[in-house]
């Protein structure tokens, strides 16, 4: 497992300005929609899982995650 912090995840995984903020970041987490865990309050994303989710434009079960996460 190599976990990231959320802002560094922000930085690496969105283009610019279109990141969600940290608090949105923080509820995926929690809700257990974006693997990584919080520890102290602070929020990590584990890097290795989420890559392995996100495979190419063509996966249905990619896409159904993301309209999960972003509730659609």
């Amino acid at each position: 497992m190599k976990l990231i912090k959320a802002d560094r995840f922000r930085e690496t995984c969105f283009e610019e300005g279109s990141a969600p903020d940290m608090r949105t970041v923080h509820s995926w987490v929690k809700d257990r929609l974006v693997p990584g865990v919080i520890i102290n309050g602070r929020t990590y994303i584990d890097l290795d899982k989420w890559e392995s989710m996100v495979p190419n434009d063509n996966d249905n079960e990619f896409n159904e995650l993301i309209a999960r996460v972003i509730g659609g």
